[in-house]
């Protein structure tokens, strides 16, 4: 036995073995690195660790039955002992080691250093820490499960939300990185936070794979990952055990140790699976898209009566759709709408009380009934119960501009767009209330970054043509009309830019009325009011704006673009039937530029 151990020395099979051990680490770190940069698919870590392990018992076989000599790599049994040059070999070998050792002792250092418990990333107490949970790829067989994989990265996104030293970047921006393939550094810079979680879902039939790694952004370096293979029915549990993992490996304490932080959830999971369904075509919008999500929505909530985040996205859906409709809905169509949001809303607020989701669409459906008090008061009682959220606060801020308290509007606004800088409507809602305080070319320029995030979004473009209009700038407004038909050719920005084209030139004015009243576009009367300064038709033509019988919806008697009608005669009784005077003196929280005049009056001045 003394002789075989002897005889393993001198072949060097010992010091192949510790060298390929040492170099087999070396290589799976660099691999790692490698992976932080360059996106390969999950196996092929595992394989070059199955390929490296497959190669230790070759190694020591061939250093065995093999020797290298000065004429080249003979078999051991043909090599002279006497000639033999193994203790050379021995030598390289030894400095192969000693190589990857000082090479894995730098990459422990490195780690170390780099490492979570050198207080680079430091405890909850040293501040609040930033992350942002990046939409989890689709790897299903068919390729048919995304609207499950991201579903599944916002309920993730919602469970992080609740840990009192995270702040979560909002879902839609979160979401605007979904299919590219962008450096996770510039994405951290692009969201301002400190980490990233990404991941992965597989689902065939009732088995799930889901992978999901933290990773800090400004090096790229992985914190931590785990695979999770489970069946459906514990996808719950898996939501809560990635949270939590995510949690420890910050050292934040959840501050919810001893609860479940997936509350609220269904044990239906067919009801579950079809509200993922439902919450992604919310996020698409769309007549028919929103149509689809109230059928699912309602089923589920038959399905399952005390699942609170079908009540609360139902709400959501019912508060947004008529604005979607192929017509401008009527009375009838906005109050049964607003009706339902309501009994959806309160229908959450009593499975949860704390539904901050249901508080903020109670503030969308008394604003749109123009119950501004109550609005304000819902709106306020959201935000103290989740202050992270981007959507609260754009819809906050959109109902205190139709009050006109438009400064306070735009600061809502701008928190709003700091939590969700790539969203394209909540920035857009921001860039149009600077607009409205007079900061015209800051407001501008987030309006045209709202564009680019989303060139099928016409509310930023319809705006800058109106407030380019309102300053005379036609060539500008022409050219921001020009653009968006590039973008999306669209028939009434043909129609937009013929009329622009008429005020430039100094059509008639009986010829630009013409070519407006035969357009299909209703949209064209106010802008061409607005150029020409034209209160009296403006007003007469109110019916556009609907205020001659609409009682529901979005009042714009407030916004920049209008106030050059502040001075008619009909504006005041257009501010009372709104049921804004009546506020504003209530409340004494007055618009912008609005003042009172004795105990039953009140003037604006643009």
């Amino acid at each position: 036995m003394n002789n075989f151990f002897q005889e393993l020395k001198r072949r060097n099979v010992v010091r192949v073995g510790v060298a390929y051990l040492v170099v087999g680490w070396v290589i799976l770190q660099f691999v790692d690195v490698i992976l932080e940069i360059v996106t390969f698919p999950d196996w092929f870590s595992q394989m070059v660790l199955v390929l490296l392990i497959i190669g230790f018992p070759i190694a020591l076989i061939v250093s065995w039955a093999f020797e290298v000599t000065p004429e080249g790599v003979k078999k051991t049994s043909e090599v002279d002992k006497s000639k033999t040059i193994t203790h050379g070999t021995s030598q390289k070998i030894n400095y192969l080691i000693i190589g990857g050792l000082v090479i894995a002792v730098a990459f422990l250092m490195y780690e170390r250093s780099a490492g979570l418990d050198d207080q680079i990333v430091g405890p909850a107490s040293a501040g609040t820490l930033t992350i942002a949970v990046l939409p989890f790829a689709d790897l299903s067989p068919e390729g048919d499960q995304e609207y499950f994989s991201d579903g599944i990265t916002e309920e993730i996104l919602n469970v992080l939300v609740k840990v009192p030293d995270l702040r979560v970047a909002g879902r839609t921006s979160s979401f605007a990185f979904k299919g590219r393939n962008k450096n996770l550094t510039k994405i951290g810079e692009d969201l301002n936070v400190e980490f990233l979680v990404e991941g992965s879902v597989r689902k065939s039939g009732n088995q799930l794979r889901i992978t999901a790694q933290l990773i800090r952004s400004n090096d790229g370096f992985h914190i931590w990952s785990e695979t999770y293979d489970r069946e459906f029915t514990e996808i719950f549990e898996v939501q809560d055990e990635i949270s939590r993992a995510i949690a420890e490996a910050l050292s934040v304490s959840l501050g919810l140790e001893d609860m479940n932080l997936v509350p609220n959830q269904t044990e239906d999971l067919v009801a579950y699976e079809e509200y993922l369904k439902a919450l992604g075509l919310f996020k698409l919008r769309g007549y028919a898209g929103l149509s689809e999500a109230i059928g699912l929505l309602t089923a589920v909530t038959i399905r399952d009566p005390n699942f609170v985040s079908g009540w609360e996205l139902l709400a959501k859906v019912y508060s947004v759709y008529p604005f979607y409709g192929p017509n401008r809905a009527t009375n009838e169509v906005w109050e049964r709408y607003l009706t339902l949001s309501e009994l959806a809303a309160n229908k959450a607020l009593s499975l949860d009380p704390g539904s901050a989701i249901a508080y903020s669409s109670l503030g969308s459906v008394y604003g749109n009934r123009r119950q501004w008090q109550k609005s304000f008061e819902y709106h306020q009682k959201a935000l103290e119960l989740d202050s992270w959220s981007g959507d609260i606060h754009q819809q906050y801020a959109e109902n205190l501009g139709m009050a006109g308290r438009n400064k306070e509007a735009a600061e809502i606004a701008g928190r709003g767009a700091d939590l969700e800088p790539l969203s394209a409507i909540i920035i857009n809602v921001h860039g149009s209330f600077l607009i409205d305080i007079g900061e015209f070319e800051k407001g501008f320029a987030i309006l045209r970054k709202s564009n680019v995030l989303d060139p099928n979004l016409d509310f930023p473009v319809n705006f800058m043509i109106f407030m380019y209009l309102d300053q005379g700038r036609f060539d500008e407004a022409y050219t921001t009309a020009q653009i968006a038909n590039q973008q999306s050719p669209d028939p009434f920005y043909e129609d937009t830019l013929i009329l622009i084209e008429m005020l430039k030139s100094g059509a008639p004015e009986d010829e630009m009325n013409s070519f407006v009243a035969n357009s299909q576009f209703g949209l064209l009367d106010p802008m061409l009011r607005t150029a020409l300064r034209d209160a009296d038709t403006l007003i007469t033509n109110i019916k556009i704006y609907n205020y001659d019988t609409f009682e529901y919806g979005n009042p714009i008697l407030m916004s920049r673009s209008n106030r050059f009608f502040w001075g008619h005669p009909l504006f005041k009784s257009l501010v009372r039937r709104a049921g804004l005077y009546d506020y504003w003196k209530t409340s004494g929280n007055w618009a912008d530029d609005c003042r009172p005049i004795g105990d039953d009056d009140f003037e604006c001045t643009p």
